[in-house]
Formats: structure tokens, sequence, C-alpha cells
């Protein structure tokens, strides 16, 4: 073996630490395997490491959702903020859709709020009592999208069925249904003066 020589940088390189002794104890696996394959041994076996990959990737992802959804709980949501140090906090949890909800819309001042999505309804809320005052139906398909008007009288909705309708938020009769699109409608907007 070579002594090694004053100035030599090899001689005084600190011993590798980043590293784990799990990661030191694969790459040296793989350096034997690898070295066994040129010799003409068994060559490494790649898919018993990327099954292994994919074991642990799919119990991570089962622990990540049982603990959201189970325990109802969300990744750092007390840490979250706006502006200054307010931090975000659930209110209450609105339970009425049988179905993903796609869209949410409040009204203007705030007093009402409105959801909808693939259970092919709308439901129209009081957030500060979380009390669901309202089930529009009559809709062949998803509700994709929802809108106030600026003045909180009409409720605007588009769905996968291709019809746009209007509900008269007084009375929560539809004032309006027409099918203008000959394929499914994802967005609306109203006129902000009307």
């Amino acid at each position: 073996a070579a002594a090694a020589v004053e100035g030599d940088a090899s001689a005084t390189e600190p011993p590798p630490c980043a590293r784990t002794v799990a990661a030191d104890k694969v790459l040296a696996y793989l350096e034997q395997r690898y070295e066994e394959a040129e010799k003409g041994g068994e060559p490494i076996d790649w898919n018993w490491f990327r099954v292994r990959l994919i074991r642990l990737a799919y119990i991570g992802a089962v622990v990540f959702f049982f603990w959201v959804f189970v325990t109802d709980k969300v990744p750092h949501y007390e840490k979250t903020t706006v502006s200054g140090d307010v931090p975000f906090r659930k209110v209450r949890r609105l339970i009425n859709h049988t179905h993903w909800v796609r869209t949410v819309a409040f009204r203007p001042d705030g007093a009402r709020m409105a959801t909808a999505g693939w259970d092919e309804r709308v439901v129209v809320w009081d957030p500060s009592t979380g009390v669901a005052e309202q089930r529009l139906a009559g809709y062949d398909a998803a509700v994709m999208n929802i809108e106030w008007s600026p003045d909180g009288l009409w409720l605007a909705t588009v769905s996968r069925d291709r019809r746009v309708r209007v509900w008269d938020a007084t009375t929560w009769q539809m004032e309006f249904k027409e099918r203008g699109h000959e394929d499914e409608i994802y967005g609306l907007s109203l006129h902000p003066h009307r």
C-alpha cells in the first residue's frame, strides 16, 4: 500500500459522516452486487428495491390519510397565518352533501354561503350557525361552479349537464334554465352592476 505523502488530500480527508448506517449498508450491498455482476455473477435485482420502495410509499400514504381523515386534523393547520400573526382555525364542519364538494361561494355580505358539487345539488348555508337552509335540486349532472350577484339577490350556477341556471335568492325559485353550450360548463361570471 502506498504511504500517504504530505499534502495528499486523501490522507487528511475526514470519513463521510452525513450518511446513515442504513444508507452505508445499502451502498455496500449495491457495490458488492455490482462487482459480482461484472464478474459474471447474478445481476442486481432492481425489482427487489422497486417493490420495497412502493411498499414504503404506500404505507406512508395510508398512515398520512388515516391521520388526516380519521383524526380530522391537517398537518401544520394551526401554524398557517394570513397577515400578521392571525392563524387559520376551523370554525365548524358542515355536512350535507353526499359526494365531493367542488365549489364554494359566499354572498357578498357574508351572511350566506352556497356549496355545490358531484351530488348534483346546491346547498345554501348560514355560515354563522352551520345550518343548511336550502337544497337546490333539479340538476342532471355535477354542479361545477356557482356565483352570487353583487346585490345577493340571485344565485347563478353552471353544470356538467350543459345548462345555466339562475335562482331567485329570496324565494329560491329557479328563474332561468337554459342550455347554450354544446359541452360541459365549468365557469361563469356575473355582470358587476346588475
